[in-house]
């Protein structure tokens, strides 16, 4: 049985110049990966947990995103591409795109 039906989770970039951006996801879920966020960019992140028609009290943190980084799919340099985690392409030194 899950505990919560759906989290909410909403980001504000903590200058306010940028649209409010709100993501429901299932409640079975312990992850999310959120894409385009602005680099370098300071964020506010929110998010509750809602089930039986209850919306649990929401938390914050704050959060900064990284530079945008590089990616290599080493097919143009004949590197094997199937890797469990990143790794750098000895070719580029940009990041291998794992497949």
């Amino acid at each position: 049985m899950q505990a919560f039906k759906t989290f909410t989770i909403e980001i504000i970039d903590s200058s306010r110049l940028l649209e409010p951006m709100e993501y429901n996801i299932s409640g079975n879920l312990r992850t999310a990966h959120i894409s385009g966020l602005s680099p370098k960019t300071d964020f506010i992140v929110y998010l509750s947990g809602s089930t039986r028609g209850f919306r649990t009290k929401t938390i914050s943190a704050a959060a900064t995103t990284g530079e945008p980084q590089q990616v290599c799919s080493g097919a143009e340099h004949g590197a094997n591409t199937s890797l469990d985690t990143p790794q750098r392409c000895n070719m580029c030194s940009y990041l291998l795109h794992c497949i």
